[in-house]
């Protein structure tokens, strides 16, 4: 009868020669990809090679994700290997089914190799191949796309949304679009902006050009571009304050009051909150709060806003009583005064 353990060793061995198709050692060199979430390391072999393909793919495909923000990205070589290094090397693959070759790899943040977990010898053997800052920027996105799409190892493609953000963020920076660039989703929206700044543009001297005019205009295209941006897609460094509100992974601290999810999903609606630990002479101006969507901001008050206001009882998000979500008239009264004077 064999041991449990030798079981186990001949499975790992077998699915070892499935792998990596029966060859007795690994390829060099290794390929390292690191960022913020850790280490991944592929070998030089035909599963390696696809892994490693596979990871900048995804990372280039969420690029502009605010869930998987990889901080930066460097790429190394080494041909250094010991027996701790081992069952690291190639862990991003998981197989759907034991025993067959079917190039499931898995990206996600946990699956990511700390520091801490390998061999000091195998960090101080890396020999870097590049590094990428990942900036939610039009220009960090296009060279780490170029650069990968040329790369005879990975030539990653850029998928129609990141297109897409990628020409909002240019139109962001340059303030500027031209009617003659190659058309994309949101072209047409843009494109009475780009006629006005074609009108502008073309004049026959230099003294004609309506300085004040075009800066009006770049303000606006960028301003439009924006708020595209912010209703269509959730980019981070670029996020709207529904998005965030919607997040449960985002927190959001009013005064003394760390907000709930439901209380996050009564101001993404247009609800007010009133929030009675701000009722205190440090906090008293948060003691009422709502989204501001046009600021991006939430916005705090020592008064009612006048909108339906909740606030959470016994566990519970209850509508607040009228009388204290009405300004007092006399109170009223005064406020309009002292503008008056003022």
């Amino acid at each position: 009868m064999q041991e449990p353990a030798y079981l186990e060793f001949r499975l790992q061995q077998q699915e070892k020669r499935t792998l990596y198709r029966c060859q007795p050692r690994y390829t060099f060199p290794l390929k390292v990809v690191e960022n913020d979430f850790g280490y991944l390391i592929f070998s030089g072999n035909e599963i390696g090679r696809n892994g490693f393909r596979e990871c900048i793919r995804y990372i280039t495909d969420h690029y502009f994700d605010p869930h998987y923000d990889t901080g930066h990205l460097a790429v190394y070589d080494s041909t250094f290997m010991d027996k701790n290094l081992v069952p690291l090397i190639d862990a991003a693959y998981k197989p759907c089914k034991p025993m067959e070759l079917d190039y499931s790899f898995d990206f996600y943040p946990a699956s990511y190799i700390g520091l801490d977990e390998l061999p000091k010898e195998f960090i101080d053997s890396l020999k870097p191949v590049c590094y990428h800052s990942m900036e939610a920027t039009a220009g960090d996105f296009i060279k780490f796309a170029t650069d990968w799409h040329f790369n005879k190892d990975t030539q990653v493609s850029i998928s129609r949304e990141n297109h897409d953000i990628y020409r909002l963020l240019t139109v962001m920076r340059n303030g500027y679009m031209n009617i003659h660039e190659q058309p994309f989703t949101y072209f047409n929206e843009l494109l009475p902006y780009a006629k006005e700044f074609e009108k502008v543009t073309q004049v026959k001297s230099a003294g004609e050009f309506d300085t004040g005019k075009f800066k009006r205009l770049s303000t606006e295209i960028r301003k439009a571009a924006d708020g595209i941006l912010k209703r269509d897609f959730d980019v981070r460094g670029h996020r709207s304050l529904e998005n965030m509100l919607n997040d449960s992974t985002v927190t959001f601290t009013v005064g003394s009051r760390k907000l709930n999810e439901v209380q996050k999903t009564a101001l993404a609606s247009g609800y007010a909150l009133y929030l009675p630990e701000n009722n205190k002479e440090a906090t008293r101006h948060l003691l009422f709060c709502k989204a501001d969507f046009e600021q991006g901001r939430i916005e705090g008050s020592s008064k009612p806003f006048g909108v339906r206001t909740y606030v959470i009882k016994d566990g519970l998000l209850c509508p607040l009583p009228e009388e204290k979500n009405t300004v007092k008239k006399t109170e009223n009264k005064n406020r309009h005064n002292n503008n008056r004077l003022k």
